[in-house]
């Protein structure tokens, strides 16, 4: 297991014999650790840094990582421009690329291993979460703003770093016909193993509840 401490530590425990195996540290000054996501079969993840304080001008930064052994190794990262700020990630099963929603509603599809942006395209969801699909295909897309959740078609020409955007495939309604209240948010959006349904974690009224769709 992969954790992460606000000194900006990686941890990789082993759960069968309850004791840390290693540990590195990522942190620059004046920036704190976010969110953390991994490819478990490929042993690589990444983690996003931001201010520690909100008042100062947002610097943004993604490290990635890989784990050999009982070593953890940093690779390369990315610094992001301006006040732009990662909200949520997602890894294709193959480790091939991350997407990222961003604040502004800007989604970034990146390759790690050519560290380049293969595409960007926006949503009018200002804090969008996003969810790769397990064959490595379509992106998930969750707009608050609009009240859907849009699909995304990943094909050979984003693949290839054309530039081009990807296709449109589908959109779900988000917000079921039995909850009328504006305070309905959806917060989290992931799929399941096989990639024919997809879960939505929502909060409404200080509830939380799950919402499962079946893929079209």
């Amino acid at each position: 297991m992969l954790y992460v401490l606000d000194d900006g530590s990686i941890k990789y425990w082993d759960c069968s014999t309850r004791s840390r195996i290693t540990s590195t540290s990522c942190l620059s000054e004046g920036l704190r650790p976010e969110l953390l996501q991994c490819v478990p079969e490929k042993n690589i993840g990444a983690l996003t840094l931001i201010s520690k304080r909100r008042d100062e001008r947002l610097a943004s930064r993604v490290q990635f990582f890989s784990v050999e052994g009982d070593v953890i190794n940093l690779h390369t990262s990315i610094e992001l421009q301006g006040n732009e700020e990662i909200i949520s990630m997602d890894w294709s099963s193959d480790g091939s690329m991350l997407v990222m929603g961003c604040t502004g509603g800007l989604i970034r599809l990146y390759d790690p291993a050519k560290t380049t942006t293969l595409t960007s395209w926006s949503v009018s969801d200002t804090t969008p979460k996003v969810a790769f699909a397990p064959d490595g295909r379509a992106v998930l897309v969750i707009d608050n703003t609009s009240r859907k959740i849009i699909e995304w078609t990943i094909d050979e020409d984003v693949n290839n770093g054309s530039g081009k955007e990807p296709i449109l495939a589908f959109v779900y309604r988000l917000q079921p016909d039995t909850i009328a209240s504006k305070l309905f948010k959806a917060k989290h959006v992931r799929f399941d193993a096989s990639g024919d349904q997809f879960i939505v974690g929502c909060e409404h009224d200080a509830q939380s509840l799950l919402l499962i769709y079946q893929v079209s």
